[in-house]
C-alpha cells in the first residue's frame, strides 16, 4: 500500500483511531481528496473525500477489509484477516 502510494504520489495514513475521532477528521481535511483507512484492533474506518465518492464508495470498500457497512463518504466494520491483508485487497482494487 505504501509504495502504490508513492508511485501515485498520493499521502497515505494509517492509524488507530475511532470513526468520529477529531484526529480522523484532521487527516481528511490534510488530504483534501483521497481515501483514508483506518484500522485498530481488529476494526477498520474507511473515509472517501466527498470529491471521489461518485467514483468510491466507502461502503463497497469496506466489503474489501471485512464485515460492515455505512455510506458512501464513510463505513466502518470487522476486519477479516490481518490488516495487511486488508490493505493488499484494498489497494488490489484501487489499482
Amino acid at each position: 500500500l505504501v509504495q502504490a502510494a508513492e508511485k501515485a504520489d498520493h499521502k497515505l495514513l494509517v492509524g488507530h483511531h475511532r470513526p468520529h475521532s477529531p484526529i480522523l477528521h484532521k487527516a481528511v481535511e490534510i488530504v483534501k481528496s483521497g481515501i483514508v483507512t483506518v484500522v485498530g484492533g481488529g476494526m477498520f474506518v474507511i473515509k472517501v473525500s466527498k470529491d471521489l465518492t461518485s467514483e468510491y464508495d466507502a461502503a463497497r470498500l469496506a466489503g474489501l477489509l471485512g464485515t460492515g457497512g455505512g455510506q458512501k463518504h464513510l463505513a466502518r466494520g470487522k476486519l477479516n484477516g490481518s490488516a495487511a491483508e486488508a490493505f493488499k485487497r484494498l489497494e488490489d482494487a484501487l489499482r
